[in-house]
């Protein structure tokens, strides 16, 4: 029995000590000149009886600033308004309802306004009835227009056609962020939810409890908004647990609120946030170089929050060509309840020290603010304006400007980055196994002195993203890496990304693993979702292997196979780490299925055998008979003192027998 703590495992899978010259999550350097906090104030008071929710700021072509919000959140019947500044927003109109919120059915504007070349401002909102938040609702999707300088606005009553495969009866759709003008009327709305939900939904459906991941990514105009012809996915996680809980309700593992922003060197970049049980707040971190076409695999940043926005700061157009200072507003659950202003000026691969939004003097100190967006003032200035989420009271606005660096200074600020990322360059780790491993467990964040032997990363971080074992190398780019040289004698630079892999697999059972949901949170039985709807098995070591622990939080472990000719998988069987451990019996469950999604449990019998020479445990479940091609044991409990069963290799350890010997595969 290993008499491990749960924590000293990182998602169940054993790490390495990470060296000390290899820090995770990096530390944030503080070289540069942060924003400077000016004024502060409130546009809808604590006081006044309206709310307000995820504004989204643009410049009008008449020098004016736009401003739209929600006046609540998605089962809150909200309508979304317009309001303008002709004073950079000091002032603010009274409202313009552009949509009306209704018996059930609500209007959602997050953060997203644009204005093109020609003066046309783009509006996208979403209006839904909600049946279950998150998981059941049915949505719209509007794009409004002004052309009088946000005045005026049409597209309000009728709903935009969706591109493939949006384009079905049951789409649970969101907008999020401004539309990204590429010229040439080509433009990018990046969108969040899901493009079909299980079952469909509908007022007289069950609560979902296999509901569809929610995955982000952008739909293409070709004519300046007027149609939307199709949809570019930057990412969705298919290889985690789908339904989890937190204090909302249950929700899918999502991929969602896509911010998304030319960077100054012609690529796209968006910021995703991530959400799981065992990955809460995330952000991860995709490119593209092909105007949106295709996208990077996204990998795992430093920051960890929610509800953000990316956008260039002010002074980035003082810096040489190809070069931004980007700017990141986010709800900071590393500074919960505050609202983070972070800088980086290597495109994303490091933030530097947050600044945080100050409510007005005299505010409530109570709640958090979020949503913020931003918009350039005269003289580098930089306007923020969030929502205020106030116990007792609601949502409200308010509004904080900044003051960001002269060209001069910005210049400097990028010359002394550009040193300190040299010497301590920041990576991003991958598995070789990325498309078939959960986001949880598929990448990590790493900064380190230029000096570092590529070795060091390699045994600090290769468990971490569940590519361990014996003959792991480093690639980048599809190159292989030497080892033993250094990062910069691999002339490997701040922001790439490094891709670990093993020799390739090709025995008869590869092993994988799947978790529950989020009913973990105290040693003893799992309250977890049905296995025969949850539990997809993921990690499939095609090139990298890992160990893990079965007893952690409901996991399932299990195989794929492919049996020959008259062959049956009768049993499957894991070695233990050593030679003692405690499970209740009961708490084992044996499951088959023939797509790795829809599940059913099928008899067993367990026996355990002690291995010669080792003394290593092997746990047996045997009785079984199915073709697969997959099957998992399920364990329904979590040990008050450590993990039970602890399995040093899925390629060595975890094996199927059949009934009758052959094709690689034992008799048992």
């Amino acid at each position: 029995m290993q008499l491990r703590r749960h924590g000293s495992l990182f998602a169940g899978l054993l790490l390495a000590s990470s060296a000390a010259v290899v820090l995770d999550e990096g530390a944030a350097l503080a070289a540069t000149t942060p924003l400077t906090p000016l004024s502060s104030s409130w546009i809808l008071p604590v006081g006044g009886p309206e709310s307000g929710s995820a504004p989204a700021l643009t410049r009008a072509l008449n020098g004016d600033i736009v401003m739209s919000y929600s006046t609540g959140l998605e089962d809150s019947d909200a309508a979304v308004r317009v309001r303008r500044s002709a004073d950079q927003g000091v002032t603010w109109t009274p409202y313009v309802q552009i949509f009306t919120g209704s018996a059930g059915v609500n209007g959602n504007a997050a953060v997203g306004m644009t204005t093109l070349a020609d003066g046309t401002i783009l509006l996208p909102f979403t209006a839904g009835r909600v049946y279950q938040r998150y998981t059941n609702r049915e949505t719209d999707t509007y794009v409004a227009r002004s052309t009088d300088n946000g005045v005026t606005w049409t597209g309000t009553t009728t709903p935009i056609s969706l591109p493939a495969p949006w384009n079905g009866a049951d789409v649970l759709n969101a907008t999020y962020g401004r539309i990204v003008d590429l010229g040439g009327g080509v433009l990018l709305m990046p969108v969040f939810g899901t493009s079909t939900q299980t079952p469909l939904s509908g007022p007289t459906n069950a609560p979902l409890s296999n509901p569809v991941p929610y995955q982000a990514g952008v739909f293409r105009s070709l004519d300046n908004g007027l149609t939307w012809s199709s949809y570019a996915r930057i990412g969705v996680d298919d290889n985690s647990q789908v339904l989890y809980y937190n204090l909302n309700g249950k929700l899918p593992t999502a991929v969602s609120e896509p911010t998304v922003t030319r960077l100054r060197d012609g690529r796209l970049m968006a910021l995703l946030r991530y959400e799981t049980v065992l990955q809460p707040h995330a952000y991860f971190v995709s490119y593209s170089s092909d105007s949106g076409v295709t996208w990077s695999d996204p990998v795992k940043t430093p920051l960890i929050g929610r509800t953000g926005t990316l956008d260039q700061a002010p002074c980035s157009s003082d810096l040489p060509s190809g070069r931004s200072k980007l700017i990141v507003g986010y709800l900071d659950f590393n500074a919960f309840p505050k609202l983070a202003i972070r800088q980086s000026f290597d495109d994303g691969a490091q933030w530097r020290d947050p600044v945080y939004v100050q409510r007005p003097a005299g505010s409530p100190t109570t709640g958090h603010d979020y949503y913020p967006d931003f918009l350039e003032l005269p003289g580098n200035k930089l306007l923020v304006v969030y929502t205020a989420n106030i116990p007792g009271v609601g949502l409200r606005l308010a509004s904080q400007t900044f003051q960001d660096t002269n060209a001069a200074a910005c210049n400097a600020d990028l010359t002394s980055d550009d040193s300190a990322t040299s010497a301590t360059p920041a990576f991003f780790v991958k598995s070789g196994d990325w498309s078939g491993q959960s986001w949880n467990y598929s990448s990590r964040h790493v900064v380190g002195s230029s000096t570092t032997a590529l070795s060091v990363l390699i045994a600090a971080h290769a468990q971490g993203v569940g590519c361990s074992g014996a003959g792991v190398q480093a690639y980048e780019d599809g190159v292989q890496l030497n080892p033993s040289l250094s990062f910069a004698a691999n002339q490997l630079t701040d922001g790439d990304t490094i891709e670990l892999r093993g020799p390739i697999w090709s025995g008869f059972t590869t092993a994988g693993y799947a978790d529950a949901d989020g009913g973990w949170l105290s040693p003893g039985p799992v309250l977890t979702a049905d296995p025969s709807v949850q539990h997809k098995l993921m990690g499939f070591p095609k090139y990298c292997d890992y160990r893990a622990a079965l007893d952690y939080h409901g996991r399932s472990i299990g195989a794929r196979f492919t049996v020959g000719s008259g062959q049956m998988v009768t049993g499957i069987h894991f070695r233990d780490s050593d030679g003692s451990w405690s499970i209740p019996a009961s708490a084992f469950t044996v499951w088959k299925s023939p797509d790795n999604r829809n599940w059913f449990q099928v008899p067993f019998s367990l026996s355990t055998t002690t291995e010669a020479g080792s003394g290593r445990s092997i746990l047996h479940f045997t009785g079984i008979n199915t073709a697969g091609p997959y099957l998992k044991v399920n364990v329904n409990y979590m040990s008050p003192s450590g993990y039970q069963v602890i399995i040093d290799s899925m390629r060595a350890d975890v094996w199927v027998t059949c009934n009758v010997a052959g094709n690689g595969c034992a008799a048992t």
